[in-house]
């Protein structure tokens, strides 16, 4: 195969994450010069402005063939992207997309837009891309079958599980274990639950869990995303290209790649689980002769450096348009407070489409405007919402929400979090809702809003300056401290007399004790400590 010139990995390439493991080195077989920028590191240590400029200088200097992205979150601007496309316009844009059946409407759809080709990692929703008018979509579910291989040593285990601690997975667990069943966990958080403490045994890095897996008679596999639907996970293919036995949590998007207890074994609940677990343990030659089946499977179809070596060749010769973002044939109107006192309201309304708000206490980001026109126009709802950042004057942006997670709260809870600026609505509505938009100005939470009439967009596009609460368990459960990062990066750059200690200490001063109680939690988080010193060496 002829290889590209060079490729950008931008994405977290520790060698705890699962695009290092199974990424990092097939792209290496399909280009003469692969360049890893570790977005998260960079981050955590120099901060996400630095990040951002430090990236858009090497995509300047390399002028790479393509720029492979896994974008989750907020780690790049908007605007980085875009300039991509100014500094390097041959660069072909890839990101992988993972977790579609919880993200699209929310991120993907709008992520998309900045890409040339799109890889999706659940294959049964390609449709939704095609539905928005998305072209150069490539469907993966693989695993890397030069890393995740067998070792053939001796088992040791009965039952593992690797993964994080969240959702049910201790549920499941306990339950094998007060059923007699010796199960160990490795991975993030399982030292928060005391129960667990002489089965969990910290967090593995790649080769270490390449040997757990090949240890193990019985490795467990969930499925169940964060709102408990089941989707494709990745984990399956990596026990299976080691040559091991899973018990995969059932999902019918399996049975299209696996033959259903021929080369893959799947429990529907606890008890489906424990009778499963105790049949296999004291059936070994069906257990490796069902593991020798979904290995053979992935080796011949499911290895990501054939799937990497197909995309390659399809797309390498193929000309970079960066195609323009659609055309949104809509008048927008940005309303103030002043202008809601105006009695001309309903007459200057009438000449646009779409009405956005600002009360004066935010900044808007450049495309907030467009992507919240386009999110009307995609869903066909009358209100669209964006997440955003609580920024000050001392701290700059401290607090990000996490729109998701906002939506599935109590609705005496999510009113607390909504702000104005946020948002933007079709006409019709706003002339409908004109009363309550003017309590709102006038400091009335928002109260009109559900899932059904709402588009979200968990991008944060606006800076607000009103903290929503200053309860503190609220605050957890819906933002991202960004400060404590900001903490870190200052004490590993060594600036040891830099001002922003002693602003946070003034904000505490003004009231703000959560901040407090933040930095209290992360000091007595030892999970939280064992991150940054991963991303620290990795």
């Amino acid at each position: 195969m002829e290889k590209t010139d060079k490729i950008v990995f931008a994405t977290y390439t520790g060698k705890y994450d699962f695009m290092y493991n199974n990424w990092y080195e097939p792209l290496k077989k399909v280009c003469k010069n692969l360049i890893s920028f570790n977005t998260r590191k960079y981050t955590f240590l120099y901060g996400r402005e630095a990040m951002n400029d430090k990236f858009l200088k090497v995509i300047e200097k390399e002028k790479p063939d393509y720029i492979l992205f896994y974008l989750v979150n907020e780690e790049f601007y908007l605007e980085t992207l875009l300039k991509i496309r100014m500094i390097s316009p041959k660069t072909k844009i890839v990101n992988l997309f993972s977790d579609d059946d919880i993200n699209y409407d929310n991120f993907s759809r709008y992520m998309a837009l900045f890409c040339d080709y799109i890889l999706m990692a659940q294959p049964d929703l390609i449709y939704k891309y095609k539905k928005d008018g998305f072209k150069n979509i490539f469907p993966l579910v693989v695993a890397n079958a030069d890393t995740f291989k067998p070792l053939n040593i001796k088992k040791k285990y009965d039952v593992t599980f690797i993964g994080k601690q969240k959702y049910n997975r201790a549920e499941f667990i306990r339950y094998l274990l007060d059923n007699g069943i010796n199960v160990h966990v490795f991975g993030w958080d399982w030292n928060k639950l005391p129960e667990f403490k002489n089965v969990q045994h910290g967090i593995p890095d790649n080769e270490e869990m390449v040997k757990i897996i090949n240890q193990t008679r019985i490795n467990l596999s969930f499925t169940e995303n964060k709102f408990g639907k089941r989707h494709y996970k990745g984990r399956f293919f990596e026990i299976s290209a080691c040559k091991s036995f899973a018990i995969e949590q059932f999902f019918k998007g399996y049975l299209k790649f696996f033959k259903n207890n021929k080369e893959i074994v799947m429990y529907k609940d606890k008890e489906d689980l424990l009778k499963k677990v105790k049949y296999y343990l004291s059936h070994e030659k069906e257990r490796e002769e069902i593991a020798a089946r979904a290995y053979k499977k992935i080796k011949q179809e499911y290895d990501i450096n054939v799937q990497l070596k197909k995309f390659i060749t399809q797309t390498k010769n193929e000309e970079t348009t960066h195609l323009p973002f659609s055309r949104i044939n809509k008048k927008i109107l940005t309303v103030h407070k002043e202008d809601m006192d105006d009695k001309e309201i309903l007459n200057m309304v009438r000449n646009y489409d779409y009405i956005a708000f600002d009360n004066g206490k935010c900044k808007n980001y450049p495309l907030k405007n467009y992507l919240q026109a386009y999110s009307l126009e995609k869903s066909n709802k009358d209100i669209s919402c964006c997440s955003y950042y609580v920024s000050s004057k001392l701290l700059d942006r401290y607090l990000l929400l996490f729109l998701d997670d906002a939506m599935v709260l109590p609705k005496f809870e999510r009113e607390k979090l909504f702000n104005i600026n946020q948002l933007m609505v079709k006409r019709e509505f706003f002339i409908q809702k004109m009363s309550l938009f003017r309590q709102i100005f006038n400091g009335k939470r928002i109260t009109f809003i559900d899932d059904k009439n709402m588009a979200v967009i968990a991008i944060p596009l606006v800076d607000i300056e009103e903290l929503p609460t200053k309860d503190y368990a609220l605050l957890k459960k819906v933002f991202r401290f960004k400060f404590p990062h900001k903490l870190y990066s200052l004490f590993y750059q060594k600036k040891f007399f830099s001002a922003y200690p002693l602003k946070l200490m003034l904000e505490i001063l003004k009231g703000n004790f959560f901040i407090l109680k933040v930095l209290i939690d992360v000091l007595n988080d030892s999970s939280r400590i064992q991150t940054a010193e991963h991303l620290k060496k990795g």
